[in-house]
């Protein structure tokens, strides 16, 4: 008997095999490439490290372009000013709007400081304007980008002008969280 259950269980294990049916389909691999496209502001904001805060040893590579000649050069303008327009930002006199000028914080009388004020601000806009031109981008992108830039490498003192038009310093926007400044 045992011999019988044995057998009959053999048996349906192997008809109840027999009803199943594997199927195993083989498609082709289709193989595309991908592409792939870096953010334009992080190439907007490279660029601008590049230009404004140059390493020591850095060169321009042969056969460079004109574009990135007058870039060179509208850069070597600005950091010309810097040292005079830094202590102006230090000291509260100068800040920056979030177009990208530079604006008396309070009322000067100075003509020096108002023709420092203006070549700045004449040349940080060739420097947007040849960005923009270089990366195929807007003025209001490259300019925001040029803003966040200079908010960035800016000292906690330096004064900035909100969407109000009130004036406060860097960490003052920081503490705030950026409402008012960069966002509502």
């Amino acid at each position: 008997m045992a011999r019988t259950v044995w057998t009959l269980a053999a048996l349906s294990v192997l008809g109840f095999t027999g009803c199943m049916r594997h199927e195993i389909d083989i498609k082709p691999i289709k193989v595309e490439p991908i592409h792939m496209s870096l953010d334009i502001n992080i190439r907007i904001q490279k660029d601008l490290v590049d230009i404004l805060a140059p390493k020591p040893s850095a060169r321009p590579a042969p056969g460079t372009s004109a574009l990135n000649a007058k870039i060179r050069a509208v850069a070597a303008r600005i950091r010309a000013l810097a040292p005079k327009h830094t202590k102006l930002e230090d000291a509260g006199i100068v800040g920056e709007t979030l177009d990208g000028r530079h604006e008396a914080v309070k009322a000067v009388d100075d003509p020096a400081i108002k023709k420092l004020i203006a070549d700045y601000n004449a040349n940080a806009e060739e420097l947007v304007r040849l960005v923009a031109l270089k990366h195929g981008t807007t003025l209001a992108d490259a300019r925001e980008n040029y803003v966040a830039f200079e908010f960035e490498r800016a000292s906690p003192v330096c004064y900035y002008k909100g969407r109000s038009g009130q004036w406060l310093m860097k960490k003052e926007w920081i503490e705030r969280g950026g409402a008012g400044l960069f966002k509502d």
